[in-house]
């Protein structure tokens, strides 16, 4: 071959399983990694982070290339400390917007307030969501809520469904099922009653991704038991950090809400010291009892909500 004509030589291949740097910060769905230096890191590489027997737990992918420091963008839920070394993977990314690892945490709270505007000669009223869900295990939990407990105000009759619930919670579904107490409103205008509430509920897809929530309930009082509520969650992942919320629902002479909203993380990567913000809009009401005859009392709401994981 003549002098001159030889072929370039190709890059050398960087193996899997080279350190290509080090986690020093993490920017919402994006890790800041400060490169090795004696590797040339290239925008589309896989980043994996192994745990302490190897396993890698999260994989994410470069996006920036800067001169001293590199991102690589995570999902939702995919817990990345500070410190943690980034290797060059083979594995796909695990971030997934459908169907993101379940959240890590032993506490939650969430508080959801939908305050209803009565127009004309309608009451005004407010519709309360408040619940604790502890972690009893790896797929066990227990939760305590108000769902919903609407406070007498005026000519407004005051109704709760309050309830304990253990349940079953994996990736992708979810089912518990419930006792309390909850209010049994009468037709024919007789007192608001309480009695024992059961109620099942089932969640169907990933808490944090595409999933349908639906809770019924029976109130057993004086010996009758009767229809309480029925009421469907529907989360849509849009992208990183932001959900479209669908709901609706109500119960036999007690309430009835319907909105449509967004939800948003504020800070964390979802599992634990994450906060959550909502923001609905919508109608609910609830029944009135005038006269000995019972009305229903609602209008437009704006809601808001607020979701915290400790």
């Amino acid at each position: 071959m003549a002098a001159g004509s030889a072929e370039p030589e190709e890059p050398e291949r960087v193996p899997f399983g080279t350190a290509l740097g080090k986690v020093v910060e993490r920017r919402d769905g994006a890790l800041v990694l400060e490169m090795d230096g004696s590797v040339k890191v290239e925008r589309g590489m896989r980043v994996g982070f192994a745990d302490e027997r190897g396993d890698e737990h999260a994989v994410g992918r470069v996006i920036r290339v800067n001169s001293q420091t590199f991102l690589v963008s995570v999902g939702v839920n995919e817990e990345v400390s500070v410190g943690e070394v980034g290797h060059l993977s083979q594995q796909d990314r695990t971030a997934s917007l459908p169907a993101p690892p379940a959240p890590a945490y032993p506490l939650a709270f969430a508080l959801v307030l939908r305050p209803w505007l009565g127009l004309n000669d309608t009451q005004s009223g407010v519709l309360v969501d408040a619940s604790v869900r502890v972690r009893l295990g790896a797929k066990a939990k227990l939760t305590m809520a108000l769902e919903p407990a609407v406070p007498p105000f005026g000519t407004v009759s005051g109704v709760v469904e309050a309830y304990v619930a253990p349940s079953i919670s994996m990736r992708l579904a979810e089912i518990g099922f419930g006792v309390g107490v909850g209010t049994a409103i009468a037709s024919n205008g007789s007192p608001v009653q309480y009695g024992l509430l059961f109620s099942p509920i089932l969640r169907i897809g990933a808490e944090d991704g595409l999933h349908l929530r639906s809770r019924t309930s029976a109130v057993l009082a004086d010996g009758v038991a009767t229809f309480g509520s029925f009421r469907a969650e529907g989360q849509i992942p849009l992208a990183y950090g932001l959900w479209l919320l669908l709901a609706g629902g109500g119960g036999r002479n007690s309430y009835a809400f319907g909105d449509v909203g967004l939800r948003l993380l504020m800070s964390g990567s979802g599992s634990r010291h994450s906060w959550f913000a909502k923001v609905l809009i919508g109608g609910a009401g609830g029944t009135a009892l005038l006269g000995g005859v019972q009305t229903n009392q609602g209008g437009p709401t704006f809601g808001l909500g607020i979701e915290g994981r400790l």
